[in-house]
């Protein structure tokens, strides 16, 4: 899931930047939405977005990608830069930009200095900088499989309305 529209930068950045144009993002896919939080090096992550030059002139872009657990087990930064794809864009052009994304980039040390991966949603953001995020997708980290436990209860001195005294 994302955000569904098109989103471009409203005036072309002149400071420190390396464009002097109009840069627009298309919605990103995350291909496959959901994996499994094995930690294995085989799980790989393709976030994909559409970049086009609608401006008049050529510039360069650095589209960057930031994944974020939404509920991480210790604390974590909002945004960690995780990948990145440099381009040029010609005026009218359009590049399809595919950053990769591994279980290592999810992975975090528990309080028990274990390397992990969390099972939940995480967002996964594209944009020119962390401060111009431009599009937004989820990834879903499967549940590890839990074994079932069996608890009894020992309960004594209770009384129960249908059965009588318990214990």
């Amino acid at each position: 899931m994302g955000n569904h529209q098109r989103h471009c930068n409203a005036h072309p950045r002149r400071a420190a930047a390396l464009s002097y144009t109009n840069l627009c993002y298309d919605p990103i896919k995350v291909n496959p939405a959901r994996i499994a939080p094995d930690g294995s090096a085989l799980v790989t992550v393709n976030v994909t977005v559409n970049v086009t030059n609608t401006g008049k002139r050529a510039g360069d872009e650095v589209v960057q990608l930031y994944p974020h657990d939404r509920v991480a087990s210790v604390t974590r930064p909002v945004k960690e830069l995780r990948g990145f794809s440099r381009i040029h864009l010609k005026a009218g052009e359009s590049k399809r930009v595919e950053v990769k994304l591994g279980s290592a980039d999810l992975g975090l040390w528990d309080r028990d200095m274990k390397g992990v991966v969390d099972p939940g949603k995480f967002d996964v953001m594209v944009g020119a900088s962390s401060a111009d995020i431009r599009q937004r997708g989820t990834l879903e980290v499967a549940p590890a499989y839990v074994k079932s436990v069996s608890i009894t209860w020992k309960v004594s001195g209770m009384s129960h309305p249908y059965i009588g005294q318990v214990g």
